[in-house]
């Protein structure tokens, strides 16, 4: 009997210790994937924008159910109201008449005054036997509100800009099995709504298509579109711009897809930031537009949002050919404009739910005057290829929030 007690106990000390040594890894992960919010907002996003309308701050997408909105300062679950006042139907295939109707929203952006979404409509390419996009549309309104001030008024009509049918301003071309666009829409997506523009890029310098590879830029401004001659911040060699910042009243340009400024709803902006690849580049003082390399993210980065103390990096590895690629997000601590060097944990569970195995399309902070734990933060995710071979669910794609109060990163 006493040899069995003995013989219990020392089994017992060491399932202890074995379950020990892996308790700490395994439950930390466990207590970060917190109890999932009902997913409200799916879809690919691939904008999140500031609007103003009537002097009223809203954040603005486009998902399911079309153009999505939200007050600025609302940290509520399931707070994501429709706007179904749109000026086309939703795309949809007739089957017995085998035609493409209505269009898909892209893109929606914002200027000063007014809102633009940016739609495609779609036609059967039948030699290759697949769906492509057809043209490219850019529909623009000045939204008003109704008297309970969040309410978007259906009243006013929307104007269309550009209707591509010639592909003048949106070109596409065939190289291999695929249909490539040549073009780019961007906008400086500012906290300051006097600090908003809108620019269309024609054509694409990196174009596999040799006679696409000459650019034209246009600016898009209240519902107006102008012919302007641009050049890029990052580069003397390479003209093929995709984003822009604002500094000092003036626009700033970049090849990068990724940019943004350290502005906030109170404060005009002092810093810039911007990627090469999965390098963080920034401004080496306030206001100057001469940029020191800071730290490299590991992957390409695809959206910066900056926090007073902190800058957050999305990463999506979008020229990926095969059915693995990566992004997630990371970050880095940010100290009087200047990033550190190196990236640091995140004391959230941002790593955890915006995983590696997942594109971080757009990442947007509604408070950048707050520290990260104190800000309301928004990212949209993607992944690449079928699913079936990495660790992604389709569920997951669409919209996910950081609220102070909730502490966590969750489904929107």
């Amino acid at each position: 009997m006493k040899k069995s007690y003995k013989l219990f106990a020392a089994l017992s000390l060491f399932i202890s210790v074995t379950l020990t040594g892996c308790y700490d890894p395994v439950f930390y992960e466990i207590h970060k994937d917190v109890a999932p919010e009902t997913a409200t907002v799916s879809g690919i996003i691939n904008s999140i924008t500031r609007y103003t309308a009537d002097g009223t701050e809203f954040l603005v997408l486009a998902a399911d159910g079309g153009i999505r909105y939200k007050l600025k300062d609302n940290n509520t679950h399931d707070s994501w109201k429709t706007y179904e006042e749109i000026p086309f139907s939703f795309h949809s295939y007739d089957y017995y008449n085998s035609t493409h109707n209505g269009q898909q929203i892209l893109k929606v952006l914002a200027d000063t005054t007014n809102l633009y979404l940016v739609t495609v409509s779609y036609a059967d390419e039948t030699d290759m036997g697949t769906v492509v996009a057809d043209h490219i549309y850019v529909w623009t309104k000045k939204i008003s509100l109704e008297a309970d001030g969040e309410t978007w008024s259906t009243a006013g009509e929307w104007t269309c800009v550009i209707d591509d049918s010639e592909h003048i301003y949106f070109p596409f071309y065939y190289y291999g099995d695929y249909k490539h666009s040549a073009f780019a829409v961007f906008q400086s997506n500012s906290p300051l709504k006097e600090n908003r523009c809108i620019f269309i890029r024609t054509g694409n310098a990196n174009a596999s298509n040799t006679s696409l590879r000459d650019v034209h830029y246009w600016n898009l401004s209240e519902g107006k579109l102008t012919s302007v001659d641009i050049k890029p911040s990052d580069s003397t060699e390479l003209n093929n711009i995709s984003s822009v910042v604002v500094l000092d009243g003036k626009p700033v340009f970049f090849n990068s897809i990724a940019s943004t400024t350290n502005e906030t709803y109170k404060d005009k902006a002092t810093r810039i930031y911007y990627s090469d690849g999965a390098d963080l580049y920034y401004s080496n003082a306030d206001g100057s537009t001469t940029f020191v390399q800071g730290l490299n993210a590991g992957n390409d980065i695809s959206a910066i949002a900056v926090c007073s103390d902190a800058i957050l990096i999305g990463r999506a590895n979008y020229t990926a050919t095969s059915t693995t690629a990566y992004g997630g997000i990371v970050k880095t601590s940010l100290i009087n404009g200047v990033p550190a060097s190196e990236l640091v944990k995140f004391e959230t569970n941002a790593e955890f739910q915006l995983s590696s195995s997942y594109f971080i399309n757009n990442l947007i902070n509604a408070t950048p005057d707050k520290t990260e734990q104190e800000s309301s933060l928004y990212a949209s995710i993607s992944f690449y290829g079928t699913g079936s071979s990495s660790n992604v669910s389709y569920k997951n794609i669409g919209l996910w929030s950081y609220y102070p109060l909730r502490g966590n990163w969750n489904r929107e």
